[in-house]
């Protein structure tokens, strides 16, 4: 009787511990409209996998998340050396009642590689609406040959206000993974520097 009892007090500890677990990670069926497998305030970067679209860019990124705020910018800045020529909004979501959960998903894709910065498709969607838009570099001033590229890749803890960067376009230049692509001293090394970055308000 003694381990019939203490075997079912066992089990009824694992599952509690389950279930706390799949609710804290927002796991089906705890997910209520939220990101499966993400937790709160969380944001992760996956690759595309759609092989059919695969070929018609020639890079891809998407960024899930789980944030509680009052919405998502993504933005484009662009130098010359350390100078700021363009700051401009790229496509964004913002909710109508103030703070609230956004979960969804963030996306981009470009149909360049090394040639001049053509077209950015791009695009921001929550469980409360979204955006979408066709970014057109050289309308914004913006015509270079990208030498150097490198994409962030934006994983873990959402902090309110910092700038995640998405992907960075350059020139000439050394540069390094670990390089703070907004530190005048690395933008100094190229003549041309594009960022691509999101931030959660």
């Amino acid at each position: 009787m003694k381990k019939w009892i203490s075997r079912v007090v066992v089990a009824a500890i694992i599952l509690v511990a389950a279930g706390l677990y799949m609710d804290y990670n927002n796991i089906t069926p705890f997910a209520g409209g939220r990101i499966s497998g993400l937790r709160d305030g969380h944001m992760r970067t996956i690759q595309p996998s759609d092989d059919y679209l695969r070929p018609l860019f020639a890079d891809a990124q998407v960024l899930q998340f789980n944030y509680h705020g009052t919405g998502i910018r993504m933005n484009m800045a662009y130098y010359q050396r350390d100078e700021l020529i363009l700051h401009t909004h790229v496509v964004d979501m913002v909710g109508w009642n103030g703070e609230q959960l956004h979960s969804g998903n963030i996306a981009w894709a470009a149909t360049w590689q090394s040639h001049p910065l053509n077209n950015l498709y791009a695009y921001i969607m929550t469980v409360h609406g979204g955006g979408v838009r066709l970014f057109d570099f050289e309308d914004h001033g913006i015509n270079f040959e990208a030498q150097a590229q490198h994409s962030g890749f934006p994983n873990g803890p959402i902090e309110r206000g910092q700038h995640y960067v998405l992907r960075v376009w350059r020139t000439e230049g050394r540069h390094d993974f670990s390089d703070d692509p907004f530190d005048p001293a690395v933008l100094a090394r190229s003549e041309h520097t594009a960022i691509l970055y999101v931030v959660f308000d």
